[in-house]
């Protein structure tokens, strides 16, 4: 195999274990987040506040670790994953490559865009004051998406890619995507249609506004759709 010369005779390493690496990302979402609602305000936990910070450590922890796991022991490669990694097209190796260069650069912009929130936050409230305290609580889920993006860019290393598909896994693909975009339009629907039933109920004007956005979206789902017919069956 072509692969195994780039590794000295050795198979591929195989990829990230996806179960695992998906319970680590959330537990390390779920640890920052409840550091962000420590920071801002403790008593919105009811539990002691060193329980919390135990709690909060504990989950980021075991987050990471878990992440770390998924790429030290990797599910191998099975009989018919090497064949398709053996006939995989260089095209699509380079754009596997861009992707991952992608997903590292997004990581990167990101964090240095947190980083400069940080310091704008700092200037402006004062660095000891509680609206800075505040303003660091929000701009922390910036770096929890740069952590996304960074994770991205390691699961791009470990699963490469595979050769196109045949015509079965490409009817599958389109039933899906179709399945998914009726089920995404009911939701938008059926989401708006009950945000304004509890607006008028409650009187509550946000809720009418976010049915408007749910209705908004549904809008744009079936013009992007009719464009997108439009242009296939003149290209086709």
């Amino acid at each position: 195999m072509r692969r195994n010369n780039k590794n000295n005779g050795k198979p591929p390493r195989g990829k990230a274990r996806e179960s695992t690496l998906f319970a680590g990302t959330a537990l390390t979402v779920a640890g920052t987040g409840l550091c962000g609602v420590l920071v801002q305000d403790a008593r919105l936990v009811p539990m002691p506040l060193w329980l919390s910070i135990t709690v909060c450590v504990l989950l980021t922890a075991a987050g990471i670790a878990l992440i770390v796991l998924s790429f030290v022991k990797p599910r191998p490669f099975d009989a018919d994953e090497l064949r398709q990694l053996a006939n995989t097209p260089k095209g699509m190796d380079k754009e596997a490559r861009r992707i991952r260069t992608l997903m590292f650069a997004a990581a990167g912009i990101t964090a240095a865009w947190s980083i400069l929130q940080i310091a704008a936050g700092g200037i402006r409230y004062g660095w000891s004051s509680a609206e800075f305290r505040d303003w660091c609580t929000s701009v922390t889920w910036g770096f929890v998406v740069a952590v996304i993006f960074l994770v991205g860019g390691l699961v791009g290393r470990t699963i490469h890619p595979l050769p196109r598909d045949d015509e079965r896994e490409t009817l599958i693909k389109l039933k899906a995507e179709a399945a998914t975009s009726r089920i995404m339009a009911f939701i938008c629907l059926a989401a708006e249609m009950l945000m304004l039933t509890a607006s008028f109920a409650f009187e509550d004007m946000r809720l009418m506004y976010v049915g408007i956005g749910f209705l908004a979206a549904y809008i744009i789902h079936i013009l992007v759709t009719l464009f997108a017919k439009r242009h296939y069956d003149n290209r086709m």
